[in-house]
């Protein structure tokens, strides 16, 4: 059971289970984050702390908040302004090369009565946090563009002085390591002065958020003296591996040629995945590594395929192409939004015509079904450049959230958000 686990205060969690033996060094273990990336963790508890950092801002409006480097003053705060769910804000700051923090809070500096905008962004992990992107400076450049001053504006706060802001971080084990010893996954840049913490329930955190329900069964097999519901940073940590079976699953069971697919999670299934795999794994995070090894034959298979699959049309040839369709510039469709429906329609085509290709394909047969890829792409020449010349001429609709060319199942992911 639990004998060969010795907890530590509140701190740190020891156990053999855990990969370097504690629950600190577990949090930033690489091969983790990476395995837990294959699942997009780091977007779901991103998204979920943005949405719990707003509701704390919120609860601000009324209230007197101090500013960084200033504890004799502060701003009494009379509206936020959530800017991480206005993506028209969003892509007309970064049309302008601008920065956004993920809110903005206005209002009235305590003494003084000067109005003030003070910019807020949501960190799960402080350590990438960067204090240009909650700058005076930043603000001032968002609030020239008219889009943001008209909203400011409507709110009474036209003309406000922009302030150095602030980041909304949990109050966790995490958190407190990274600022005290200067460094998480990456180095601490900022102080303890620039962070605003926000206490919260770790069951109350992953509750919404998909692939929360598999945390039982793994934390089942680990057996810690401390739930993962209690304890936000331990619940991270299962979490991930949660996210972790749920890219083993999508790798498992996605078409072998991807064409910005976005496939949805069966949960329950994945859940009946990892109970089966319990009875032969000494921890939980055995039990991801084994059945990341077992998919890894379906991921080469998906990489071959998409390399044999290739482009539909050479850069240089496509680029020939924009360039004598004779438009007045700026008047057509980009080189890189040509490329992106013309590789879409080229890949989907492929995939009508020789079927959804399922994984995984017997060794005896994925040579047969490389040359029969091989032979679909020289049929589909003339096709081809009859699409390219028809969407060079023709208005196409951008597409800002959306990268067909890339591959979002074999693609691992970033550090944690």
């Amino acid at each position: 059971a639990g004998g060969d686990v010795a907890k530590d205060g509140e701190q740190t969690i020891r156990s053999p289970k855990l990969p370097g033996g504690d629950l600190l060094t577990a949090s930033f273990d690489r091969r983790v984050m990476e395995l837990a990336n294959r699942g997009q963790a780091s977007g779901f508890v991103g998204d979920r702390w943005a949405d719990l950092a707003a509701s704390a801002a919120e609860a601000w409006v009324g209230t007197s908040l101090r500013q960084p480097g200033d504890e004799l003053n502060g701003m009494v705060a009379r509206a936020v302004i959530r800017l991480d769910e206005r993506g028209d804000l969003v892509r007309l700051a970064a049309r302008r090369g601008l920065q956004n923090p993920d809110l903005l809070v206005l209002g009235d500096m305590a003494g003084t009565g000067v109005r003030s905008i003070l910019p807020a962004d949501a960190k799960f992990s402080v350590e990438t946090a960067r204090s240009k992107q909650v700058s005076a400076e930043v603000v001032a450049g968002l609030v020239a563009l008219p889009a943001f001053a008209r909203e400011i504006e409507a709110l009474g706060y036209g003309g406000a002085t922009p302030v150095a802001g602030l980041f909304i971080c949990p109050d966790s084990l995490l958190t407190r390591v990274a600022l005290e010893r200067g460094y998480g996954v990456v180095r601490t840049t900022v102080t303890a002065s620039e962070v605003v913490t926000v206490p919260v329930a770790a069951g109350a955190f992953f509750a919404p958020v998909e692939g929360a329900t598999i945390i039982p069964t793994l934390a089942g097999v680990d057996r810690l003296p401390v739930r993962p519901e209690d304890h936000l940073t331990l619940g991270l940590y299962y979490f991930r591996l949660a996210r972790a079976a749920v890219g083993c699953w999508l790798d498992a069971t996605a078409p072998l040629l991807v064409v910005g697919d976005r496939p949805g999670v069966d949960v329950a299934m994945v859940q009946r995945h990892v109970e089966g795999r319990t009875w032969e794994a000494r921890s939980a995070l055995e039990l991801i590594v084994r059945w990341d090894a077992d998919v890894g034959r379906i991921r080469r298979q998906r990489e071959v395929v998409d390399r044999v699959v290739g482009a539909a049309m050479p850069n240089r040839d496509l680029r020939e192409l924009v360039e004598r369709r004779g438009l007045p510039p700026g008047t057509g469709p980009t080189l890189s939004t040509v490329r992106r429906h013309l590789n879409r329609w080229y890949r989907l085509t492929i995939r009508d015509r020789l079927g959804p290709m399922s994984p995984p394909v017997p060794d005896g047969e994925i040579e047969a079904l490389l040359a029969r890829i091989g032979r679909e792409r020289l049929t589909m020449t003339a096709e081809v450049a009859t699409e390219a010349i028809r969407l060079t001429t023709t208005p196409v609709e951008p597409e800002p959230d959306d990268d067909d060319e890339d591959n979002p199942i074999v693609t691992a992911g970033t550090p944690m958000a």
